[in-house]
This record gives C-alpha cells, sequence and structure tokens, in this order.
C-alpha cells in the first residue's frame, strides 16, 4: 500500500522585511517510508506508518509541533482522505510550517 500526499511548506523569516516562501507538492509514499526532510542533516520530518481505505497513519519528527490539536505521545497522526494536519518548526532562523493533505491512498 501506499499513499498520496499534497505537502504545503511555508518558511516565513522572523525578521524584516518578514518574507514568506510557500511550495506545493503531491508525494507518493509507500508504507514505512519516509518524505520530506528538513535541516543540514536532512533528517526525515514524515514516515508513512499505514495507508488503506483513504485513511493513512503518519508518524512525525520531533523537531516539529502538530499545531491546534492535542499532542499524541507516539507521534503519530490518522487523517482521512482529504483531511490535512499541519506541523510548526519555531527552533531556527526561520519559521516553518508543514501542511500534509491526505489525497488517497492505493
Amino acid at each position: 500500500m501506499e499513499a498520496l500526499f499534497e505537502v504545503k511548506s511555508m518558511k516565513q523569516q522572523w525578521k524584516p522585511p518578514f518574507k514568506k516562501d510557500i511550495e506545493t507538492k503531491e508525494v507518493s509514499v509507500p508504507v514505512n517510508g519516509s518524505f520530506e526532510t528538513f535541516g543540514g542533516a536532512n533528517e526525515n520530518i514524515f514516515k508513512l506508518v499505514k495507508a488503506e481505505n483513504n485513511e493513512a497513519s503518519i508518524w512525525y519528527s520531533e523537531q516539529f509541533t502538530l499545531k491546534g490539536h492535542s499532542h499524541p505521545g507516539d507521534r503519530i497522526v490518522n487523517l482521512k482522505q482529504g483531511e490535512s494536519a499541519s506541523f510548526t518548526y519555531l527552533w531556527g532562523e526561520d519559521g516553518v510550517t508543514k501542511t500534509v493533505t491526505l489525497k488517497k491512498t492505493n
């Protein structure tokens, strides 16, 4: 099984001129596959744990915080087709937000 996600990345500077860069792309990921890297060491941000019946479970890195939701201890978020979850990294020179939307599972 695999899942197709839309990943919207927004990077915003903390200092003037407060430039904001936005990039949107689609990624197809097999179960146990990682997607999206971050930082100089290219650490993986997400890993697809499970995908079936247009639902997916993704693990997310401890470098990111799940926005606006409870924070699961196992760092796994469940998405149904069309649902999104946003994750934020606030500890660098710029703020980074990644929004992951499940498009479909195969």
